[in-house]
């Protein structure tokens, strides 16, 4: 009598992903979930001591991951990483997450120019240049996907978030890997997640001081 194996192979056995800002918050879950799937998971951040944190909690739960440090706002350390992600992934990286962004809390009137360009050297340009780093090698390889995570704030007024606002309503898909102009096997993806760790907006419907007023119900028609 012969016995079949129930073992199945992980989802993204043999898969590459890099996730930007993934010591904490939202980019560490995501870390920790790809891994758990079979991903060889490089995480990156500014903080040493929090990814190899990172490490040793997908390492002590059987996954596969590495640790590259990297300060989105300088443009060297960005293609630093992307050139160490390569080199980690032999070649390519089938996964990239696109999660690293900065909120400096501040009303329009108090930005400072140094402010802005912090904000968008981390939520836009960091992300376009990692994206057309890895790209070429994706198509390459016969495929893979970049996610780029925005926010509820996009779409919706905050007095102390503009810039931050403004920068990840940028977050779409861009030229190299967007729709129309997207290279073969590429799929690029622009998601909001339900909880913003980067802040925490009022609860239920967004509001307007003008629209967000209940309408009164209708009384029920009469048979």
């Amino acid at each position: 009598m012969t016995t079949q194996s129930t073992a199945t192979t992980p989802e993204l056995s043999g898969k590459t992903a890099l996730i930007t800002g993934s010591t904490s918050g939202i980019g560490r879950a995501t870390a920790d979930t790809l891994a758990a799937l079979g991903a060889h998971v490089i995480v990156s951040g500014r903080d040493t001591a929090r990814g190899d944190a990172v490490l040793d909690e997908i390492r002590a739960a059987g996954g596969k991951a590495d640790f590259v440090a990297a300060d989105l706002r300088d443009s060297a350390s960005v293609h630093t990483l992307a050139e160490r992600a390569l080199e980690i992934g032999g070649g390519r990286v089938d996964i990239l997450v696109n999660n690293a962004a900065v909120y400096p809390y501040a009303p329009l009137a108090d930005v400072t120019e140094d402010a802005f360009d912090q904000v968008y050297a981390v939520n836009v340009k960091a992300l376009f240049f990692l994206t057309k780093a890895l790209a070429p090698a994706m198509v390459e390889h016969g495929g893979g996907v970049v996610v780029n995570f925005s926010t509820g704030l996009a779409s919706m007024g905050v007095a102390t978030g503009s810039v931050y606002s403004s920068g990840k309503g940028d977050r779409v898909p861009h030229p190299s890997v967007g729709s129309g102009a997207r290279p073969p096997g590429c799929a690029c993806q622009r998601d909001q997640p339900r909880s913003d760790h980067h802040s925490r907006p009022r609860q239920g419907r967004p509001t307007h001081p003008r629209t967000d007023r209940r309408r009164p119900r209708r009384p029920p028609r009469s048979a």
